[in-house]
């Protein structure tokens, strides 16, 4: 076979280029530090290098919330931490402002300490984060999350308003995780009389029954400030005289046992106002059942303020027979009924007798002619209910932090789960992609040599022809 001086050059002239390709492909990759230079290189090699970096730029993006998250809530922290000292210094005040022995002078220096030290947890309450973001507002973090209202009543103790709204935001932590980065200011310092901003502002209720730490300050000065002539003992109600009229041809409830929130186990009820030793009022309700033999039955429920739980109030918890005669005037009982005693949140216990002397039973709609009760409401100011406010505003307080000092634990669990895990992905990384230099330095030294034998055996090919020597 011949071989033409043409075609020999070619041949040459290729493997010398196949070899410069490869050298310069391996002077790129140490270059780029990659051995995966394009798709082409390794497919599912630039596949899993795109899905790894997108986990780790994920990855970043939670450590970043992470980060925001835990400033926010470190701030919230620190600010429900001083108004928890707040609320303790208020009920160190509230136990010497009870004294009965305080002069008015000395109630004044109480009230004007507490004043000072409400609008300090009132500014607490609308503080503003590092982003100029109202801490406790929302959704509406623009907008300062309380406000003081106007009273309805001239002299009477103004309400407050909550500006924001109950939303907390979620922030992304993990792939499966989320994590609120606030409160809204309700949970941590209780829901104002004035409710939302618009609504019209009531007057503060009584003491023992607000649910705003701003309002139970605010009542508890008022009280201290009133004039001397409030000051006094309530008296409890002891006995209530209750005239009903009740329809003869009422149809007796199928129910058997009285339900004071199911009217079809009754046919009809009446509420007075009844009050405790600490002239709290409360409600006190009859329920009244037609039995099968035409008598009634009655039932007494006594429903607290605050917390509307019904505390049943019968003596063996059987009800007393109420029997008429064929006019439809009362026959029995004929002497006030002795109701078991019942002990109110807070206060001494309170002995009942009702009387039903001039109840009737008629053909006529059910009405109520008569309600009386022989207490009366002149607590002494202030009254000690407004320890349980304190004491409830105080439990708000401190259960929104104890809750902020759970989510800050989860950050630090994350983020040290996230730290892991990112680790873990750039390992995975560098396998795929990095380049092994001392494999790489030793093919490029190889490489190169393989080129200059080439070369030099080609120039030396490039001699073989007799026309040199003619």
């Amino acid at each position: 076979m011949r071989i033409s001086t043409s075609w020999s050059n070619q041949i040459e002239l290729s493997a010398m280029q196949t070899k410069q390709a490869s050298l310069t492909r391996t002077q790129i990759e140490l270059t780029a530090q990659k051995k995966i230079l394009t798709g082409a290189d390794n497919p599912t090699g630039a596949a899993q290098i795109v899905d790894l970096n997108q986990n780790i730029s994920q990855t970043k993006q939670f450590q970043s919330n992470i980060s925001t998250a835990q400033q926010r809530l470190e701030l919230e922290d620190s600010v429900l931490s001083n108004s928890a000292d707040i609320m303790y210094r208020i009920k160190e005040l509230a136990v010497q402002g009870l004294n009965a022995t305080l002069s008015p002078n000395d109630r004044n220096t109480i009230a004007q300490e507490m004043e000072g030290l409400n609008k300090d947890l009132l500014g607490l309450a609308n503080t503003k984060n590092a982003n100029g973001e109202y801490l406790f507002s929302g959704y509406k973090s623009s907008t300062p999350a309380f406000s003081k209202a106007q009273s309805s009543t001239p002299g009477a103790t103004g309400a407050y308003v909550y500006n924001g709204d109950s939303h907390s935001r979620l922030i992304q932590i993990g792939l499966d995780r989320h994590v609120t980065d606030g409160d809204p200011g309700i949970n941590a310092f209780g829901v104002p009389s004035g409710g939302n901003s618009g609504t019209q502002s009531p007057d503060v209720p009584a003491a023992g029954s607000i649910n705003n730490v701003f309002e139970a300050i605010d009542k508890f000065v008022a009280d201290l400030r009133a004039p001397d002539s409030t000051q006094g003992s309530a008296v409890a109600t002891s006995a209530v005289n209750l005239t009903v009229n009740l329809s003869a041809n009422t149809t007796p409830p199928s129910s058997a046992t009285i339900d004071p929130t199911n009217p079809e186990s009754y046919n009809h009820a009446s509420t007075t106002k009844i009050y405790d030793a600490n002239g709290k009022q409360h409600d006190l309700t009859s329920y009244f059942r037609k039995e099968s033999t035409g008598d009634w039955t009655a039932f007494h429920f006594i429903t607290e303020t605050p917390g509307s739980k019904s505390i049943p109030i019968d003596i063996g918890g059987i009800g007393t027979p109420l029997s008429f005669d064929a006019d439809g005037k009362i026959t029995s009982p004929s002497e006030p009924v002795q109701l078991d005693s019942w002990s109110p949140t807070g206060g001494t216990a309170v002995s009942l007798k009702m009387n039903y002397a001039n109840s009737t039973q008629q053909d006529s709609a059910f009405a109520v002619n008569n309600q009386t009760q022989n207490g009366s409401a002149n607590p002494q100011k202030p009254s000690t209910y407004s320890l349980d406010d304190f004491d409830r505003s105080l439990e708000n307080i401190i259960t929104t932090q104890s809750s902020v000092g759970v989510r800050l634990k989860v950050l630090d669990s994350q983020k040290n789960m996230n730290d892991d895990y990112n680790l873990n992905m750039k390992s995975v990384l560098s396998n795929v992609q990095d380049l092994d230099y001392a494999e790489a330095i030793s093919r490029f030294n190889l490489e190169n040599v393989s080129l200059q034998a080439a070369q030099q055996a080609y120039a030396q090919v490039k001699k073989l022809s007799l026309f040199d020597y003619i």
